[in-house]
């Protein structure tokens, strides 16, 4: 899980000056208290604290829907607003989904290994 959050960190902290310029001081800076946030939570996962375990696994579990929802709109193509939000940051907008979808597709089988690794330990 640190690992994955760490990527999520590289990502939101690279993406957050761009946003700041081609879109809007306060977007870059929601970037970036996301990059934040995730450093945070790589940490005291990576420390074995009960509330960042908590929270990884609840969002890992989010995962799940992110994974479904970046299938469907691959298959139905990218539009409206989150296109328009791509663009601006400079990705191209099926490229920008598919990379979710993969990081999606990645935190489901995370969190399935976690479960596994949970089941095992109670039995």
């Amino acid at each position: 899980m640190v690992a994955l959050w760490l990527v999520g960190a590289a990502i939101a902290g690279g993406v957050a000056p761009v946003a700041a310029v081609r879109q809007s001081a306060a977007s870059g800076l929601l970037f970036a208290l996301v990059a934040a946030a995730l450093v945070v939570l790589a940490i005291w996962t990576g420390r074995a604290a009960r509330w960042a375990e908590v929270v990884s696994v609840a969002l890992l579990a989010l995962q799940v829907v992110g994974t479904v929802g970046s299938a469907v709109e691959l298959v139905r193509g990218v539009g409206g607003d989150k296109a328009a939000q791509l663009r601006r940051l400079g990705v191209d907008p099926t490229v920008g989904v598919a990379l979710n979808l993969a990081y999606s597709a990645i935190a489901v089988v995370v969190l399935v290994h976690a479960w596994r690794g949970v089941t095992r330990e109670a039995s």
